[in-house]
């Protein structure tokens, strides 16, 4: 309110400024912990749907683009790919924007962050990758990230400082999702963080699109899986 009033002095804005970022700054840091201690309760709300990863990746993408701007980093993303999972909208965003906001986060200017989408046969899942061109993670900490409170030195620490929940939150979501998380990374040339969400029941069904003009009947089936069905 003091930073839209006309009447408030600029020397008072400037310190108004401060105590705003100080304040959402403080905010994400109790959201955080309370989003963990939900997770750790077991008492998360989970709503599954058949969602589109095409419209999760357009949402995720101008949320992050404005931070990716900020750094000068180059983002690429499949904004073609375009296919259902099961999963909870609102927690499968979290998961990746907090991939994103880290490899943002330890990429200094010029570098590149990128989503690649593959599927895996042996899993019956589809496996994502939030990769960047950063920093990377030295071999014998990569078993520490995933632990909750835990922070690892780097060069860009000072202005990155966090819970160190941002991770953990992350692999506690991707397990409810029946998932799994993993990371590669060569320190000091990037990191590739990858999850799995499983093809489930709730996905693996024909979809069928009927259009009826007088009395005919046109049926498309678009499936990848063996099924028997009937048709009454």
């Amino acid at each position: 309110i003091l930073m839209m009033r006309k009447e408030t002095p600029d020397i008072v804005k400037n310190y108004v400024e401060k105590i705003n970022i100080a304040g959402n700054h403080l905010l994400e840091l109790v959201n955080t912990i309370l989003d963990f201690a939900k997770l750790e309760a077991g008492k998360i709300e989970m709503k599954p749907q058949r969602v589109n990863i095409k419209e999760i990746l357009q949402e995720v993408y101008s949320i992050i683009l404005p931070l990716v701007q900020q750094k000068g980093l180059t983002f690429e993303y499949p904004k073609e790919s375009s296919f259902t999972i099961y999963a909870d909208p609102k927690l499968i965003k979290e998961v990746f924007l907090n991939l994103l906001s880290n490899a943002v986060k330890f990429t200094p200017s010029g570098g590149k962050v990128w989503i690649d989408i593959n599927f895996s046969k042996e899993e019956n899942a589809y496996v994502f990758s939030v990769c960047d061109t950063g920093i990377g993670i030295k071999r014998e900490d990569i078993p520490k990230i995933f632990s909750p409170f835990t922070q690892l030195e780097n060069p860009m620490q000072k202005s990155t400082k966090g819970t160190g929940l941002g991770l953990a939150i992350t692999k506690r979501i991707v397990e409810l999702h029946k998932g799994k998380i993993w990371v590669q990374s060569e320190y000091g040339k990037g990191t590739c963080f990858f999850f799995s969400i499983p093809v489930t029941k709730e996905i693996e069904y024909f979809e069928v699109v009927i259009s009826q003009s007088g009395f005919a009947k046109n049926i498309l089936i678009l499936e990848d899986y063996s099924f028997d069905i009937q048709l009454f």
